[in-house]
């Protein structure tokens, strides 16, 4: 027996009595065919009956003069009543007997399984309700990606990317069958096998009277899909014959919006309607979350100013790389206890610098850049925290246009609450992956400055994907327009959930575009050397050559372009072992060595970088590689080496340094790429060999030492080197 049957069975169930039920329902639907009476004065009066415990007989039995007063209606929808009401009856239960044959269910306000929460949204009069599919669906877990009509190439692919993540996580997508977002979400959702709710903007009967079979999503039907009502409820709040009419849309979207337990504002524009649903569901206390625009594509877009009205910013994507922040039930919170705290920021790898650092590093950066910045600076702290960087550039330039992007949600409160970081573009999103929606895009920042996570979990969870069982690999191989012919994997796999699966294939991708995870000691005199296995053992620990020669650099390149040109709507078949190799390299790479090369990446040509760093990048022999890269990519301008305490009170323990350095102009870094290559001994470029780099190092011994006296000394040596002189000699 189909769902849809069993639950229009329930709804005519009256203590026994379907006959009466029967009759009641007619006379329901017999209010709807009054005329002069749309759905929304049929839910007014519902309404009305309902404040006053009456019934439906109550209100038939009304002569004109109560029907005016009691329930507003106009004199001539009363006089139809009084005139019509047989022919009213006789015309319901016409369309009743045709709702059985095709398991349309009305679901009135009163009713078990209506929706909770429409009333508040309604104002009082929630809709009556005509639903077709799996009414169990009423009860799970809705979420709402929303466009404004006509949305940007950029809006459909950042809610078509939200959805799929959303379906994957099991939630249940809210969509429609009219509109190209409403259709994508629609899409996302069957791709992902998830459970959909589409809310119609006409009557049941025109899309359930085609034949058999018939899929009610044009995309989804032009793609050869087909309806799953196990899977599906479609549910209308106008009439079943009903034909679409200037206004529905309105009225549609109302419903939408009002069913979601979660909305996700993608691209709204100032003044529409959407707005104003996305504004009241914030005022009702829902979880609503709006993707930030540097430079919207749409005139006069809402997003920036529903973030300030409260709804959290969600950094869109193609991938839906942050839709973890929509699927878990609530943020988490800001403030943990002491201990908890510790272990959460040790994982994250999270060390947050003391002021009197920040303020040292900007003065040097200033020094070396020169003091007086134009006020259109832009300025980036790719692994923000608690953003102490772009506090103190915002004490120093009122005007410069600051950028922080950071992982950790927990820290969104404490951002939006700073009254120094007001006017600043801070967003929770990965450091190392461009965003251009955001502004985050390389070679875009005039200053590259901040403390990268280091020693912590880092990218190991990357390795999750090699968890993926064998047998669940195969159904998810396929194009976003594509049909497809069996099940996804479980969003609720022992391994790992289907969407966060995908979260870390975009991230494996992203990242092989980078160059330090390829870095390896130069081959010998033959050109077959074998790989450094101290190197292995540390940099790289983990990861299985299977070549009796060792991997070269070409076998680097290959195993890039292996994630690079896979196609983009697939996942990556872990069970090629390029594509395996490839992933435990990047897992196994430090945390800080991309981050190192993600600060030159932001810098532009150019521009300044200053970087906290740990010891390893400074000295390990196995990081030789990475360094000699470093130096044919920068000019280095200064070292200066913390003492191992300054972040002990933060629960690190490491001896770190700063590296002061200035990215090559592009003409620079096609002068040095052009130069023969030196094996592990960084290229020079010939302007730069009588340029010194200035190394500083505490003197820890000194009775009388600070770190506040340490880093002035340094500052103020660096003043008396004023101009060109700058650039050249060591501070003694």
């Amino acid at each position: 027996m189909h769902l849809t049957r069993l639950s229009h069975e329930t709804i005519l169930a009256d203590s026994g009595r379907p006959a009466g039920a029967e009759s009641h329902l007619v006379d329901i639907l017999a209010l709807t065919r009054i005329k002069g009476v749309g759905d929304e004065g049929v839910a007014r009066i519902l309404s009305q009956l309902t404040l006053e415990k009456g019934s439906l007989d109550d209100f038939f039995e009304c002569s004109q003069r109560q029907l005016r007063e009691r329930f507003q209606l106009r004199a001539t929808a009363a006089v139809w009543v009084e005139n019509h009401l047989q022919e009213a009856r006789e015309e319901a239960a016409a369309i009743y007997r045709r709702m059985r044959q095709m398991n349309v269910a009305i679901l009135a306000p009163d009713h078990p399984s209506y929706p909770e929460g429409l009333a508040e949204f309604f104002e009082g009069n929630p809709p009556l309700l005509y639903a077709h599919g799996n009414l169990e669906l009423l009860a799970g877990k809705h979420v709402a990606v929303v466009n404004s009509a006509q949305p940007s190439r950029t809006a459909l692919d950042f809610a078509l990317g939200l959805a799929r993540r959303l379906g994957e996580a099991g939630l249940t997508l809210l969509a429609s069958t009219e509109g190209p977002s409403y259709n994508l979400v629609g899409l996302a959702g069957k791709q992902a096998a998830a459970s959909l709710i589409l809310v119609l903007h006409q009557g049941l009967f025109e899309i359930l009277g085609k034949p058999d079979g018939h899929e009610p999503l044009p995309l989804a039907r032009r793609l050869n899909h087909r309806p799953d009502l196990q899977k599906t409820l479609l549910i209308s709040p106008f009439r079943p014959d009903g034909r679409w009419q200037k206004g529905n849309g309105l009225r549609r979207d109302k419903l939408l919006v009002a069913l979601a337990e979660s909305l996700v504002a993608v691209e709204i524009r100032s003044g529409g309607a959407m707005q104003g649903l996305c504004r009241k569901a914030q005022a009702l206390g829902r979880r609503v979350f709006a993707c930030p625009f540097l430079e919207p594509e749409i005139p006069a877009c809402a997003n920036a100013e529903l973030i300030g009205q409260g709804a959290t910013p969600l950094v869109g994507d193609r991938a839906g790389s942050n839709a973890d922040l929509v699927v878990r039930a609530s943020l988490p919170p800001a403030v943990f206890a002491a201990d908890e705290d510790l272990e959460r920021r040790r994982g994250l790898g999270q060390f947050f610098t003391p002021p009197e650092v920040a303020d040292f590093m900007w003065d040097t950066a200033q020094l070396f850049r020169g003091p007086k910045l134009p006020k259109a600076v832009r300025i980036i702290e790719p692994a923000c925290g608690e953003c102490v960087f772009l506090r103190a550039a915002r004490q120093r330039g009122a005007q410069w246009e600051l950028f922080g992007v950071d992982l950790d949600e927990t820290l969104l409160p404490i951002w939006r609450d700073d009254p120094l970081l007001k006017t600043a573009h801070i967003y929770r999103a990965n450091g190392l992956l461009d965003n251009t929606s955001i502004g985050l895009k390389s070679g875009s920042f005039d200053i590259a400055i901040g403390n990268p996570p280091f020693s912590g979990t880092g990218l190991k969870d990357l390795l999750r994907l090699l968890d993926v069982p064998t047998e669940k690999n195969e159904p998810s191989q396929r194009g976003l327009f594509e049909e497809t012919s069996g099940p996804l994997e479980s969003a609720d796999s022992d391994s790992l959930p289907l969407y966060k699966r995908a979260m870390l294939d975009q991230l494996a991708r992203e990242l092989s575009r980078y160059d330090c995870w390829r870095l390896r000691d130069q081959p010998d005199g033959n050109g077959e050397g074998a790989e450094n296995q101290a190197q292995q053992a540390s940099l790289f620990e983990g990861i299985s050559f299977t070549s009796d020669r060792g991997l070269q650099g070409v076998d680097y390149d290959r195993m890039a372009d292996a994630l690079r040109e896979w196609p983009p709507n697939e996942l990556l078949d872990v069970r090629r072992p390029d594509v395996r190799n490839t992933i435990q390299r990047l897992a196994s790479t430090a945390i800080e060595v991309y981050f190192v090369e993600r600060f030159v990446q932001l810098a532009k040509p150019g521009g300044m970088i200053a970087v906290i760093v740990p010891e390893s990048i400074l000295a390990s022999d196995q990081l030789g590689p990475f360094r000699t890269w470093l130096l044919e990519h920068v000019q280095l301008l200064a070292v200066v080496t913390l003492p191992q305490k300054v972040f002990t009170g933060v629960g690190a323990n490491a001896k770190t340094g700063i590296l002061f350095a200035r990215r090559l102009t592009a003409a620079e870094q096609r002068e040095m790429d052009k130069m023969p290559a030196k094996g592990l001994k960084a290229r020079v470029l010939p302007k730069f060999k009588k340029a010194g780099v200035h190394m500083v190092s505490p003197d820890l011994d000194s009775p009388d030492w600070s770190l506040k006296g340490y880093v002035s000394a340094i500052v103020g040596r660096l003043k008396q080197l004023s101009g060109s002189n700058l650039l050249k000699g060591d501070i003694s």
